[in-house]
């Protein structure tokens, strides 16, 4: 008989300690209580935000009301160690047209992004770079200017430079390079020939090398996808077109697992321009399934696809409604599965590498909506009503992970259910934490971290729900927004986000609303 480890999440006690100047000092951790922040605040509006730094501890920051003078803004930083205790809490004036855009994190220091809000071209500048030295807790900054009609879309720090993934709508895409130290910048076109989209960027340290994935509109049914390499001059070293053999057969989403100096395992989803949806409604970019590819010194190799509906776990991630149908239509002799699609919209993590295995983590979304009525009179006073759709947000279905060997084909898959999660930001959600030989999939949703732990195609443990405990015992939690879950360091995690908390021993309503964020441990 096969033994498996259970699952725990211990949540880790600490003395009392206050928050420091700029931010609540009413709050406190209480002895044999769980390692917890929290900061009153008025509503979720509000702006503060947490960078993990690994064991050193992490840095909470959020825009203050406070006037700096010149048209900036105190924007308050503060660190704490890895116990949570704070160590110190310093300003910094930004623009006030300015706001947070990004952040990259590498060895000892922390780059923030900060880009102008709206179109200025009379300005001088409309990005700043914001450092932290984490071991001498100095600031040091930057300003800059991307070309204009120019959006970014991924930031990168690399020692002491700074890339910025560049869109622009119906044009080009572009990477934009920064030294921080002498404040020279370039910005390189990626294929002005055709109207192209990054969708990835990769930066080789070794070879001072810039890896980028571009997506060629070619007309407007017909795209590929392009892998490039270049140096930092903008000279092209490496042109890979990404192909799909099918021209039925177009690439929605692309991860890099950069295994050598010329060697790439390419990740993505592809659509089936012709198969035959499961569902009548159209949600998202949505996808037939995975796509798998090997690059070497150039050329491409071993190409691998995989239907959604192709996957040991794949009824799982159908409605019943959904796995009868297609069961009748399979049973009425009509064409295999494969010509059939779940069409799901998936958010991809970065692909992994381990025990000899790919491992692809995946997250399926869809767009949620709620029709709302308006009564109207005529002229002549008659009642007529107008209906419009409300966006609600990204509704989190499923957590999806998949093994695949060392050449792209799919050893083995799970997945896991994800309840009552939807956000306005689509973001990665779910956490995989290897546990021995097993796997643990996790993701925090309404003060509750939802967890199941699988070996490859076999579930160990259901589904499973663990609260997160709160200050008080007579704490009880109303709402929970804008709640996530992240890697911290070894075995450890931060929950935090926005909670309403009523508590019942207080005079008066006893209802609070607070940022938190909680130290948690999986073993």
């Amino acid at each position: 008989m096969k033994l498996f480890p259970c699952l725990f999440f211990i949540l880790v006690t600490a003395f009392p300690a206050g928050l420091l100047h700029g931010q609540a000092d009413n709050a406190r951790i209480n002895l044999n209580k769980p390692l917890r922040i929290e900061i009153p605040v008025k509503s979720d509006n509000e702006t503060y935000r947490i960078i993990p730094c690994g064991r050193a501890g992490l840095v909470l920051f959020f825009k203050s009301i406070e006037n700096a003078g010149e048209g900036k803004i105190k924007w308050i930083f503060s660190w704490y160690d890895n116990t949570l205790t704070p160590v110190w809490t310093k300003y910094v004036a930004i623009p006030d047209n300015m706001e947070y855009k990004s952040y990259s994190f590498e060895s000892e220091t922390v780059a923030f992004l900060f880009s102008l809000v709206g179109k200025d071209k009379e300005s001088n500048y409309n990005f700043q770079v914001i450092r932290l030295n984490i071991k001498t807790s100095k600031f040091t900054g930057n300003f800059g200017k991307i070309p204009d009609n120019f959006e970014i879309s991924r930031f990168i720090l690399r020692d002491q430079t700074v890339f910025f993934g560049l869109n622009s709508k119906n044009s080009f895409a572009a990477v934009h390079l920064m030294n921080l130290g002498t404040g020279h910048s370039n910005t390189i076109s990626l294929n002005k020939e055709f109207n192209t989209t990054l969708i990835g960027l990769t930066i080789d340290t070794s070879n001072s090398g810039i890896i980028a994935v571009i997506k060629k509109r070619l007309s407007k049914s017909q795209s590929e996808c392009e892998l490039l390499t270049t140096d930092t001059t903008g000279k092209l070293t490496q042109e890979t077109t990404i192909s799909t053999i099918s021209p039925e057969r177009e690439l929605n989403n692309i991860q890099l697992y950069h295994y050598s100096t010329s060697g790439f395992m390419v990740f993505g989803t592809y659509r089936n321009t012709r198969s035959k949806s499961t569902s009548k409604t159209s949600t998202g970019i949505e996808s037939t399934g995975f796509f798998t590819t090997r690059i070497e010194n150039g050329l491409q190799k071993d190409v691998n696809f995989c239907n959604f509906l192709d996957m040991k776990n794949s009824y799982s991630l159908l409605s019943p409604k959904e796995s009868i149908a297609l069961k009748r239509k399979a049973m009425k002799g009509n064409p295999g599965l494969t010509e059939y699609s779940m069409d799901l919209s998936l958010l991809m993590h970065a692909p992994v590498y381990r025990n000899g295995q790919f491992i692809l983590l995946s997250e399926s979304y869809s767009p949620q909506y709620h029709t709302e009525n308006i009564t109207d009179f005529d002229f002549y006073g008659r009642p007529f009503t107008t209906s419009y759709s409300v966006f609600d947000g990204y509704r989190y279905t499923n957590g999806i992970i998949t093994g695949f060997d060392g050449e792209g084909k799919l050893l083995w898959d799970n997945n896991m259910e994800i309840r009552n999660l939807i956000s306005f930001e689509l973001k990665p959600r779910v956490i995989d934490y290897l546990s021995g030989q097993d796997d643990i999939l996790s993701y925090l949703s309404e003060g509750r971290i939802g967890s199941k732990v699988i070996h490859q195609n076999e579930i160990v443990e259901k589904l499973d729900f663990t609260p997160l405990e709160m200050v008080s015992d007579d704490d009880k939690l109303l709402s929970e927004t804008k709640a996530s879950m992240v890697f911290w360091y070894d075995t450890y995690f931060l929950c935090l986000g926005y909670q309403e908390i009523k508590n019942i021993s207080q005079e008066g309503n006893g209802k609070r609303i607070v940022f938190y964020f909680n130290k948690i441990r999986i073993e």
